[in-house]
């Protein structure tokens, strides 16, 4: 699935092809009783499970000092064996998911770096339409335990997927890219990246204060027009032309 240094995990629905065993509800077996506590998380995991607190809370100290936040709380991270598992105890079919505006995120993976990222992001600067709500996840999926900090999707850097896609005719269109719906109507492995990409650009060329001044104003559910207004206020610059100045940017890589 990954070519990797270290654990990469991916998320989302899907992300994996695979068959759910069956959901009828959860076991003796299948409860979070095993605990781990740390100054930043409370890891909630089967008793039969794994959890690589070692690896998640590396990538944790560097998150918090890429985004210069402070939660003021510990994350709590509730790890499932795998997908039919976390499907039984939380009835939704996927490799993970945050609860916006909470500590809480929901894995499959022994170490996470993008539902972690959620929980951190919604808590202290805000919930931002999906390209950049999944943009910041991605742009932050590295692993500095194992010395990588480039932003990776199944392993590949994102500024390279994008790069590709562009140069291929088959970017997406800001347009159908804006409203959150739209958004997640299009093909993961695309959007994702490319969301990721866009993210780690802005951060990158234009720095977190406007990034953090847009997600202060930002809904996830906002229309085209209000996201086009928000990120005309925080930047000063409109979004389409931006965009245009990242596309330029790829064009470089």
């Amino acid at each position: 699935m990954s070519s990797r240094m270290g654990w990469v995990p991916f998320v989302l629905s899907s992300a994996i092809a695979a068959c759910d065993a069956s959901t009828s509800g959860p076991g003796p077996n299948d409860q979070l009783s095993a605990r781990i506590e740390s100054p930043t998380h409370s890891y909630r995991f089967s008793a039969s499970d794994v959890v690589d607190t070692a690896t998640h809370e590396a990538h944790y100290r560097w998150l918090l000092g890429a985004l210069g936040v402070d939660p003021a709380v510990k994350l709590e991270y509730h790890k499932y064996r795998d997908r039919a598992h976390l499907q039984r105890m939380t009835g939704r079919a996927t490799n993970g998911f945050a609860e916006p505006g909470t500590p809480r995120f929901h894995t499959i993976w022994p170490w996470d770096n993008h539902e972690g990222v959620h929980a951190l992001v919604t808590l202290t600067l805000g919930h931002p339409p999906a390209l950049f709500n999944e943009g910041v996840a991605v742009a932050h999926q590295t692993n500095p335990r194992a010395g990588d900090t480039v932003a990776r999707w199944n392993g590949e850097p994102v500024h390279a997927i994008a790069a590709r896609l562009d140069a291929a005719g088959q970017l997406p269109t800001l347009a159908v890219l804006l409203e959150s719906p739209s958004f997640f109507s299009h093909a993961e492995g695309v959007v994702y990246p490319v969301a990721g990409s866009w993210v780690r650009y802005l951060i990158d060329e234009r720095g977190m204060a406007p990034f953090e001044s847009y997600l202060s104003n930002a809904s996830f559910n906002a229309s085209a027009a209000q996201t086009r207004s928000a990120f005309l206020t925080a930047y000063g610059v409109t979004l389409d032309a931006e965009w245009e100045r990242w596309r330029e940017f790829l064009d470089a890589q």
